[in-house]
């Protein structure tokens, strides 16, 4: 005698049945084809306010302020280079000039914090000669000191002293200022000033209401814009190093979000 197993899933199946019929238990529903994918993407929805659900009014202006700064101090990159077969002789050489550029710019006024070695390096010249064979030729000791001039009305005096002293290259020379942060503050309050007048413009001209500031962020706040220039040796020019810093600005830009009605 065979005994025959209930298959389950029309075990399932009746149950199901028996529950719509009663009211009771869980309810069992389905959705196929294309309408199950439309119901199951995610909808996002507009901002909106607290109070009703409305979507929220918003007006959105970008402001910028710029500040005009006259510099007050400069940077200057000196180098001290000598070369010599004898690597010893070479950084002897190098120390005894460098020491001399260092106290002739201490003579001048320039404190010993605004002096500092960027850089020192040792390199020996190699190339080949017709027969592949390897040459060491002499050594270039060079050492990069970076000088910052508080007092501009000396800094040409100074650099002519310094390459007179031993400095035989001037890198790059750049102006900046003291008040660089608090140009940038007063520069970022000018633009907020800007930004708010676009909108009060903005939104007479449209019919609105201007209400509370909903977000302020400030894109960029450009630092102080130094004057930068590269200039060869100048130890033989007959007249004193001339310089002349100009002028420079600072500009900050802002967006800002006005909430209106």
């Amino acid at each position: 005698m065979f005994k025959t197993h209930p298959n389950p899933l029309w075990l399932f199946l009746a149950a199901a049945w028996l529950s719509l019929l009663t009211g009771c238990g869980p309810r069992i529903s389905a959705i196929v084809g294309p309408a199950a994918e439309d119901l199951a993407a995610p909808v996002q929805p507009a901002a909106r306010s607290e109070s009703n659900g409305t979507p929220l009014r918003t007006l959105t202006v970008t402001g910028t302020g710029e500040v005009a700064l006259t510099p007050d101090l400069a940077r200057v990159t000196l180098a001290v280079e000598t070369r010599n077969r004898d690597l010893g002789k070479a950084v002897a050489e190098n120390n005894r000039r460098t020491a001399q550029v260092i106290q002739t710019l201490q003579q001048g006024g320039v404190a010993e914090k605004d002096i500092h070695t960027r850089n020192f390096s040792v390199n020996q010249e190699r190339r080949y000669d017709d027969q592949r064979n390897l040459i060491l030729g002499p050594y270039t000791v060079t050492n990069t000191l970076v000088v910052t001039v508080r007092d501009l009305e000396k800094l040409g005096a100074l650099l002519d002293a310094a390459l007179q002293a031993g400095a035989n290259r001037m890198d790059n020379l750049t102006f900046g200022s003291s008040r660089a942060r608090e140009a940038q503050l007063q520069a970022k309050l000018a633009a907020v000033e800007d930004a708010q007048k676009q909108a009060e413009a903005i939104a007479q001209q449209a019919g609105v209401t201007l209400e509370a500031v909903q977000t302020i962020t400030f894109s960029y706040a450009v630092p102080v814009r130094e004057t930068t220039y590269k200039a060869e040796m100048l130890a033989a020019a007959p007249a004193q190093v001339p310089v002349s810093p100009g002028e420079m600005k600072v500009t900050a830009t802002v967006t800002m979000v006005f909430l209106i009605r």
